[in-house]
């Protein structure tokens, strides 16, 4: 998972607009969602891969 607001941040630190920000960060997390596992996930995966090897 991102932090959206600290993305939107630094994208604007970096010279974006607030619109542009905010337009990248949403970009971004509707591509991801979904498709990033998280630490518990893998967690879960691993344990499982350690039972069938």
């Amino acid at each position: 998972m991102i932090d959206t607001l600290r993305v939107a941040g630094k994208s604007m630190k970096s010279g974006f607009e607030r619109q542009q920000a905010e337009g990248v960060v949403r970009v971004l997390g509707d591509e991801l969602d979904g498709r990033m596992a998280c630490k518990p996930e893998l967690e879960v995966a691993l344990g499982l891969l350690e039972v069938f090897t």
